[in-house]
């Protein structure tokens, strides 16, 4: 059967857990409370991160970045949705994909299936139509597990991301493929798709 997990967007946050909903917007002001009092304290010498912790930071793992049509090789598609690199409406980089259906990248060889030591899988996202898209990522590990969609509102460009630390870690050293899934109508274009540790967030080019 089909898991579960859900999925994190700049600015808001659904985190994987086994609360109930009312109990999880409960925790949610909580922790938005707490956070906001920990900010009225003084902060104690050497609190803040340097510069130089800040470089020595390791850099995100980037999956696929669409720079060119060779990043399209280990993506499947199927062919009525019409998926194509392009390269005018960029998030990151030089290209993007824009897709309707489903697109699904094999892992394993060049690109890697083990993803212990990260906590989430990242993406850059434009939904250029004038209605909420409902983009979900799926996961292969021996069974498929289904980060669901937040719901992307027209227009909206952002950071996207599928948190990981609610899979059990041996699926993390096994991941056979990633899927995208638009459910419903609607086209999307995507970007860097990313292995992401606590804090990185992938470089979002101005709009």
């Amino acid at each position: 059967p089909e898991a579960v997990i859900f999925p994190a967007s700049e600015g808001r946050e659904n985190h994987p857990g086994p609360f109930p909903q009312g109990i999880a917007d409960i925790m949610r002001r909580t922790r938005i409370g707490l956070f906001c009092a920990a900010l009225a304290l003084p902060l104690a010498p050497g609190s803040l991160p340097s510069a130089a912790a800040e470089e020595a930071a390791p850099p995100i793992r980037i999956l696929c970045d669409f720079e060119s049509d060779a990043d399209l090789k280990p993506w499947v598609f199927d062919p009525k949705d019409g998926a194509a690199r392009v390269d005018t409406e960029v998030l990151h980089g030089k290209g993007a994909l824009r897709f309707s259906g489903t697109a699904r990248i094999e892992l394993g060889g060049d690109l890697p299936n083990d993803f212990t030591g990260y906590d989430r899988i990242g993406y850059l996202v434009h939904n250029e139509t004038d209605q909420t898209v409902e983009l979900d990522l799926v996961l292969d590990v021996g069974r498929p597990v289904r980060s669901k969609s937040n719901g992307i509102p027209p227009g909206r460009i952002g950071r996207e991301y599928c948190l990981l630390d609610g899979l059990d870690a041996e699926y993390k050293k096994n991941v056979k493929a990633i899927r995208l899934e638009v459910i419903g109508k609607g086209k999307v274009l995507v970007d860097c798709l990313a292995l992401l540790k606590a804090g990185e967030k992938i470089p979002l080019i101005p709009k």
